[in-house]
């Protein structure tokens, strides 16, 4: 965790639980200069690995993952089962001139990996320049991708000037080889507030979000709910201490070990900014 920097959204990005990938703004990333929102670095996708052995846990410096970063906000990602096709949310394209995040799929490429310079299909295109996609997650044996976005036709469309996120979900379309348009999760899951940060946690079934709309503890809160397309259960709040009264988010599940993972969080007592929390 780097002291001043927000360091959120943990992900294991292989089979064996070795390697993590996060996101992170801090200043060694690829752009040096500042962005207006935050006036600290732009966000990239990092990685660190785990090296320690019988028992005793050390994680190795952090490092930038290779052929994905752009000068832009690039982060939050999620893999496939097999850990062989990664999908990043990223902003504004590699070539700048994208407005607004959307949803890439990258594929391994000898030590890094190679982004695909075209959004996925439910996302592109000059409909879409006007909304965000987000923090993507695969549910379902990755036949189903879950994530926010504050697209109309959602519960956070409430004629403000400044939309809020719904979670929405889209199904993979085999015979196209595409994403079907997407579903918005419903009333249940949804509120007029911001939902994002989606994770499908294979040990349970069910999905975990945030919430600032739900009942909670201040800030965005984590829950989870069970179901599929637009018929979900009243969100459960995961409580504290895994809540707190900061933004609670971004929370991962271990491959083998359910009972084990890692969340982001801003709460008191961190080392300022998001950190991530075991």
């Amino acid at each position: 965790n780097d002291k001043k920097a927000d360091d959120f959204s943990p992900m294991w990005s292989d089979r064996k639980n070795k390697t993590i990938m996060f996101t992170s703004d801090r200043e060694e990333g690829v752009n040096k200069a500042p962005y207006d929102r935050t006036q600290r670095g732009f966000s990239d996708v990092w990685q660190v690995k785990l090296e320690g052995s019988r028992g005793k846990i050390k994680w190795g410096d952090p490092e930038l993952v290779e052929g994905l970063n752009t000068k832009w906000n690039d982060g939050t990602v999620t893999f496939n089962s097999r850990k062989s096709i990664m999908y990043v949310t990223q902003c504004n394209s590699e070539s700048g001139k994208v407005p607004k995040c959307k949803i890439y799929e990258a594929r391994k490429s000898g030590k890094g990996w190679q982004m695909n310079p075209e959004p996925l299909s439910f996302c592109a295109g000059e409909e879409n320049t006007k909304w965000n996609y987000g923090h993507p997650t695969l549910g379902e044996k990755d036949k189903v991708m879950y994530f926010a976005s504050d697209r109309p036709g959602g519960y956070g469309d409430t004629g403000a000037l400044e939309k809020t996120k719904d979670i929405w979900m889209v199904t993979f379309v085999r015979r196209g080889r595409t994403w079907s348009e997407p579903v918005n999760l419903g009333e249940t899951v949804n509120t007029s507030k911001n939902e994002m940060f989606p994770y499908f946690n294979q040990h349970d079934g069910k999905l975990y979000f945030s919430s600032n709309g739900h009942p909670g503890f201040g800030g965005l809160d984590m829950f989870n709910t069970e179901g599929s397309g637009e018929e979900w259960s009243a969100p459960e709040n995961l409580s504290i201490p895994m809540n707190s009264g900061g933004d609670d988010f971004g929370i991962t599940f271990d491959n083998m070990n359910q009972l084990h993972g890692f969340f982001s969080s801003n709460r008191d007592g961190g080392r300022g900014g998001d950190d991530i929390y075991e």
